[in-house]
């Protein structure tokens, strides 16, 4: 005996609505779920950083209170970078390269071999001649060699150490940089302002972590020599 259904069916209008109303709440959705990414690269962003200065804090307790300053070394192409230092200190790796803290890619392509040495907002690589966002960057008059800045490189050396810049999100101007500067008369990268509402990650020279606007790091209408430590009596 054949069996009747009596149910309705959808008529191609109604398909074609339900479809649209899911389309709507979808276009709805990605706004939201775009916000709630780069708000969750911005956290893992400062919790690498907070992971770059237990590094650095190491480092320092091991090597007189001084931070890694960039140096030549015999066998070693190009001066050893500040970052390659805190990498072989913390992985015990044999020094090679004076950028090893990089991997290198093909086409000459590079990205941070560590996580505490990126940020998760930057997801391309890069290669030494690109302009763009790179990653950190850590403050040039904190490890330069010029004697009026020495006195920056160590730590408990300096009488507010809370209100020292000493890492940040950095965007390059010119070329690869992983030194961080205010202003572009200097050579280095400057503090790039990715993450949600134009805020950068920051890191001081206490080791403590924000995330703040760019005002942050300004006196007025110029940049702050004094968190920068470049100003009269930096120390």
């Amino acid at each position: 005996m054949k069996q009747h259904h009596s149910g309705r069916q959808f008529t191609l209008i109604e398909l074609l609505i339900v479809i649209c109303i899911i389309a709507i709440l979808a276009a709805l959705l990605l706004p939201a779920l775009n916000s709630a990414r780069k708000k969750a690269q911005s956290i893992n962003c400062l919790s690498n950083q907070k992971q770059l200065g237990i590094a650095t804090a190491q480092y320092v307790q091991d090597n007189n209170d001084c931070l890694p300053i960039p140096h030549s070394v015999d066998g070693i192409s190009g001066s050893v970078s500040w970052a390659t230092l805190l990498y072989i200190s913390t992985t015990g790796e044999k020094l090679e390269r004076a950028h090893q803290y990089l991997e290198m890619l093909p086409d000459n392509l590079f990205r941070p071999a560590n996580p505490m040495f990126a940020c998760p907002a930057v997801t391309e690589p890069f290669a030494f001649t690109s302009v763009g966002n790179q990653h950190f960057g850590i403050n040039y008059f904190m490890i330069d060699s010029h004697p009026y800045y020495q006195n920056n490189r160590y730590l408990t050396r300096l009488k507010r150490p809370s209100e020292r810049l000493l890492y940040a999100d950095m965007v390059s101007t010119v070329r690869y940089a992983d030194t961080l500067v205010p202003a572009t008369a200097y050579s280095g990268g400057l503090p790039a302002y990715r993450h949600p509402g134009l805020t950068a990650n920051f890191t001081f020279a206490d080791l403590h972590t924000v995330n703040h606007r760019e005002f942050y790091l300004r006196g007025g209408s110029s940049w702050n020599t004094w968190l920068w430590g470049a100003g009269d009596n930096p120390q």
